[in-house]
């Protein structure tokens, strides 16, 4: 620790290589199935699993589905 600012330099470095965002991309034409909701039963175990994976990749618990 004696030289701290290679270390936050290596840290920013991480921070910026780690994708932040998502991209999302709509058809053009009318999807030919409807979607049907799923009951809380379904999703909060999803949820769960999801949640503890992004904090393990320190992305911290916010997924809600």
């Amino acid at each position: 620790m004696r030289n701290h600012k290679i270390i936050e330099n290596i840290h920013e470095e991480q921070y910026f290589c780690r994708l932040r965002s998502f991209d999302y991309y709509q058809t053009l034409q009318k999807p030919s199935i409807t979607f049907q909701e799923t009951s809380q039963k379904a999703t909060v175990p999803l949820e769960k699993d999801i949640n503890e994976w992004f904090y393990e990749k320190r992305r911290g618990r916010h997924a809600s589905l």
